[in-house]
């Protein structure tokens, strides 16, 4: 799903939690079959980009997609999206080798929508997060999940190190 800015107040509701907000290229992980494919978020796929970005090596159960943002991560809640753009379209498998050790992307997951073929979109949100946390391990190559925090913590982390902004949920 594509997220829209909404204007809300925070409150002292423990259920709200925040996220950072990543400046790169969205995308969604399945699997299917040990082969994995890089879908747009209006489902184009982009098998080459996992050509792109061949140090994206995802481990992830059969039949299972997950959601999140390639990037170039700057710390834990910002990324380099001027960087980004260098990798978005190079073609070249030399130069693209190159970019793996210079400027390298992780896939920093924030959502799971299936899982071993069954729709999970209609669970909750610390259900899909929980399900998600069991399958980004550090086994994952350059998958991250991302970091969860109170909206106000986690606004005045993003402040700190320059992020681009939270998504609260």
């Amino acid at each position: 799903m594509i997220n829209k800015p909404k204007e809300i107040s925070y409150g002292v509701n423990p259920d709200l939690v925040a996220e950072p907000k990543f400046d790169g290229m969205r995308g969604i992980i399945r699997s299917n079959n040990d082969k994995f494919d890089l879908l747009s978020v209006r489902n184009d796929i982009y098998n080459s980009k996992l050509i792109q970005f061949p140090e994206i090596i995802p481990i992830l159960p059969d039949d299972t997609e997950i959601d999140g943002e390639i990037c170039i991560p700057l710390s834990d809640v910002s990324a380099d999206f001027g960087s980004l753009q260098k990798r978005i379209t190079v073609q070249n498998k030399q130069i693209i080798q190159h970019y793996t050790k210079t400027i390298p992307v992780k896939f920093m997951a924030f959502d799971i929508l299936k899982y071993k073929g069954r729709d999970v979109t209609g669970l909750g949100y610390k259900e899909r997060r929980d399900m998600l946390r069991s399958i980004i391990t550090p086994e994952q190559q350059n998958i991250e999940l991302v970091q969860v925090g109170t909206p106000i913590d986690m606004w005045n982390k993003v402040m700190e190190q320059d992020g681009e902004g939270i998504v609260v949920k």
